[in-house]
């Protein structure tokens, strides 16, 4: 009797060891899902900081749009400018074309004055033809 006594002694205690084990790998196992479930969330913030790096990428891009689009604007603001003041300059040398003339000691004579306001008159009229040419 004895000796079953100890074997169920025996039988009974690896029994208990093996629930204790049993409990240990339920533990671990829980802990594992948790790790998982981190790793989830983890990659899903992974996921949102690649969707905002994205939305900043297209902002950017955006933004180096506006700014060719106002370096375009501004070279055609230049050029219109220099295109008035290279009008203006062309006035202002007729100005004093005319008033050239009116100084030249040859004006005395009133067919001289003629003959170059004639002149000058032609050769506005062919400057203006050129520019409505090439516009």
């Amino acid at each position: 009797m004895k000796n079953v006594d100890k074997k169920d002694e025996r039988d009974q205690s690896n029994e208990q060891k093996d629930k204790k084990y049993e409990d240990i790998d339920e533990k671990y196992e829980d802990i594992d899902e948790k790790y998982k479930d981190i790793d989830e969330k983890y990659e899903d913030i992974d996921e949102k900081y690649e969707d905002i790096n994205e939305n900043y990428e297209d902002i950017d891009e955006k933004f180096e749009d506006i700014v060719e689009q106002n370096n375009d604007d501004n070279n055609l603001k230049t050029n219109d400018v220099y295109h008035d003041i290279i009008e203006d300059k062309e006035d202002n040398e007729c100005c004093n074309n005319k008033i050239e003339i009116s100084k030249d000691p040859l004006n005395e004579n009133q067919s001289n004055i003629n003959n170059k306001m004639n002149i000058l008159i032609n050769n506005e009229i062919i400057d203006n033809e050129k520019k409505t040419r090439y516009k």
